[in-house]
């Protein structure tokens, strides 16, 4: 009896109930919209911002206070450093292991060094030859494999994707390749494919072919980027790294963020 109350009501009313089903539906489908807006926005927005570089530093604790001191950066010199002022190179694969690991989205250390380069080509000049030229060593593309079982993809190349780059990034498979800065190709004569040669702090010499050129609109065009390896033996420290640079999806500060820092 009372299914036949409500299948009549129903029948009697249709363009009524219709209406009301209508607008439950509109409801509905706005107020889904409007969340599927406020969660997608700020992933939408830092992904944006995620293709003008990083936006953390991780660097031991500590040497920022040194680094303030001196106003310098990986190579300073006449100034007393020791392996408390660098991180291990084989622990940053932890970075990609903390809570937020899946806002992690690339991350590449850096080592700059001091070098002085020879075996230029003709147009490079004598005293071009002699001053020291900043050499920073990086992961270009670098395969990291996670005690978990995962891989993961980072490096230098997904950091720096806004950058003009005449040739090829390269890899950290063949170390004698580099990308130098437009503005010291300019004044060294340099081009894609010519070889130079590099003397840094340890007296070490290394033999370099210019894999491309690239172009950042920034001071780095007077620099030269190379493997970390290359880097970290010009500068006699093996295994180490000053800074990591750290592409992350932030968020709002908020209880789980506080709970996750306490961690």
């Amino acid at each position: 009896m009372f299914l036949k109350m409500i299948l009549g009501a129903l029948a009697r009313q249709k363009r009524k109930h219709f209406l009301i089903a209508l607008t439950v539906g509109l409801g509905v489908s706005l107020a889904t919209a409007m969340l599927g807006v406020m969660f997608d926005v700020g992933d939408k927005v830092n992904q944006e911002l995620k293709s003008y570089g990083a936006n953390l530093t991780v660097i031991p604790k500590g040497a920022s206070m040194r680094g303030d001191l001196y106003q310098s950066r990986d190579s300073e010199e006449g100034v007393s450093v020791d392996e408390a002022d660098y991180l291990p190179e084989d622990q940053l694969y932890k970075i990609k292991m903390i809570f937020w690991a899946y806002n992690i989205v690339d991350f590449a250390p850096y080592l700059t060094v001091g070098v002085e380069i020879a075996g230029l080509p003709a147009s490079g000049g004598a005293e071009a030859s002699s001053a020291k030229i900043p050499l920073t060593g990086t992961w270009f593309k670098k395969t990291l494999n996670l005690p978990t079982g995962e891989t993961v993809e980072t490096g230098f190349a997904g950091l720096k994707s806004w950058w003009s780059v005449a040739g090829e990034m390269g890899d950290d498979i063949e170390p004698g390749s580099v990308l130098v800065g437009v503005k010291l190709a300019e004044r060294l004569g340099l081009k894609v494919g010519d070889e130079f040669s590099v003397s840094g702090p340890s007296s070490m010499e290394a033999s370099l072919t210019v894999r491309g050129i690239f172009d950042s609109g920034g001071d780095d065009d007077e620099g030269i980027f190379a493997p970390l390896a290359l880097a970290q033996a010009l500068s006699g420290r093996e295994g180490l790294v000053p800074r990591v640079e750290v592409s992350a999806l932030t968020t709002p500060e908020n209880d789980l963020a506080r709970r996750a820092a306490q961690d």
